[in-house]
């Protein structure tokens, strides 16, 4: 009798080692196809800004975002090697981020996270079959980002000329951030 219930045991605990097993290799694949989508590509869309009170600042904006490396620091933080318009100069840095997971689908995540030359900013930023969208923060300013991603191989990110640069609106306090 006691082996007749050990047997279902076995195979219980067998089967849970092996779903674990499993789990490890889904999110190593993954993690792979992540990297696969995302480096060497560039994000392209659009950002909104949205102050303080909550009103909308301006209509959508472009934004694009070249990511030439994509990798793993020593803390298993993801680290994007972003060039981005910055105004009238093109910029290229390090972007470390957490990736977190939502079944199939990684979103990165930044809290208070400082970027040199740039400042402070909080992000969550979901990516699914070739597309992104999230939300981004920085001191009295947020807002939405969305977009496509373009396959490796595209050209990077433009640099905007200060003579096709927008004028800032009047009645803005200050002027509103580049989305992370």
């Amino acid at each position: 009798m006691k082996t007749r219930a050990l047997l279902p045991s076995l195979l219980l605990t067998g089967a849970a080692l092996a779903t674990g097993s499993a789990a490890q290799t889904d999110r190593a694949e993954l993690e792979r196809k992540f990297e696969a989508m995302v480096g060497n590509a560039r994000l392209v869309g659009q950002f909104s800004v949205i102050g303080a009170n909550g009103a909308a600042m301006s209509g959508p904006r472009p934004d694009e975002y070249a990511v030439s490396r994509l990798e793993r620091d020593a803390e298993g933080h993801w680290v994007f090697n972003v060039s981005m318009s910055a105004g009238p100069t093109q910029q290229t840095m390090p972007v470390p981020v957490t990736v977190e997971w939502a079944g199939d689908t990684p979103m990165i995540t930044m809290t208070e996270q400082t970027i040199p030359g740039l400042g402070t900013f909080s992000a969550r930023v979901l990516f699914y079959d070739g597309l992104y969208a999230g939300t981004w923060k920085h001191g009295q300013f947020g807002g939405h980002m969305w977009g496509s991603i373009e396959p490796p191989g595209s050209i990077p990110a433009p640099v905007t000329p200060p003579s096709a640069a927008p004028p800032p609106a009047a009645a803005e306090p200050a002027a509103p951030p580049t989305s992370p």
